[in-house]
């Protein structure tokens, strides 16, 4: 089921227009919280087909904390991928009035194919979506009878840290080609600072994510240092059962500067 635990992944709207043959279903969600996903059911019969996931990778030997989108595959259905020998595990990015057919190069990702790695992350690739406004991702799935063209429509972060899942089509005929086309929807919120806060307001911890060896100090609306420490974890969860209720501040130190965040204890 879709995760309950997503903040501010809302959907905005939903309804079907029927182009022709192509169901078209407009969904904006937002996912901008470390460990959170969206399950898609593409053709609405109550199964999921296709999972994109937020999270965060610590890689050995470096000292930052990377950010990883994926998508993974329920069901034996396909995506579109790179055709490149050595990025062929690799989701592909396609640009709008791209023909979705047999002729792309197909691929099952069971276990979860990279969409993007964070800025900070150490790779010979970053996936296809770092960084990326309207850009699709092609599908195939099929049922006893017939073989059906989609895709999802996002934008992606260029550190990796959110995803925008805004639309999704596909073929409802089967058998038939489908075209990526571009909708009116809102852009994404942005993060602040590059630093992830979560849940806010909060009220028994509050969970932070930033690079690797980092400075925390949190204090309150009159600059009073509540709590000070050092981590050398990407995400740290802070207790905030002995905190009053009400505003505080979060100021990470890291080797790239200084952030500060706001947050309420309820």
């Amino acid at each position: 089921m879709k995760n309950l635990y997503l903040i501010f992944a809302v959907i905005i709207f939903a309804y079907q227009a029927v182009n022709g043959q192509v169901i078209h279903t407009d969904i904006f969600v937002t996912l901008n919280n470390p460990d959170t996903l969206y399950e898609l059911d593409i053709n609405q019969d109550g199964i999921y087909d296709y999972k994109i996931t937020l999270d965060t990778q610590t890689f050995e030997g470096f000292d930052s904390c990377c950010f990883m989108i994926t998508l993974v595959n329920y069901n034996n259905n396909s995506v579109a991928s790179e055709n490149f020998p050595e990025k062929s595990y690799s989701v592909v990015s396609l640009n709008e009035n791209t023909t979705i057919d047999s002729t792309l190069t197909w691929e099952i990702y069971s276990y979860g194919s990279c969409m993007a790695l964070g800025s900070h992350c150490y790779a010979w690739f970053w996936g296809d979506f770092r960084g990326v406004i309207d850009k699709f991702i092609g599908l195939k799935f099929s049922d006893a009878t017939h073989t059906y063209y989609g895709w999802i429509r996002v934008d992606v972060a260029h550190g990796a840290e959110w995803i925008t899942i805004k639309d999704f089509a596909y073929e409802s005929n089967g058998d038939s080609i489908v075209t990526t086309l571009l909708a009116n929807i809102s852009p994404p919120a942005k993060l602040e600072n590059n630093v992830l806060l979560y849940p806010n307001p909060a009220e028994n911890n509050i969970v932070i994510v930033t690079q690797k060896y980092s400075e925390i100090e949190v204090f309150n609306i009159e600059g009073q240092i509540i709590k000070k420490f050092k981590t050398e974890n990407c995400k740290t969860i802070i207790d905030l059962v002995n905190f009053l209720s009400g505003v505080y501040f979060i100021k990470s130190k890291t080797e790239n500067g200084i952030a500060i965040n706001k947050f309420i204890k309820l």
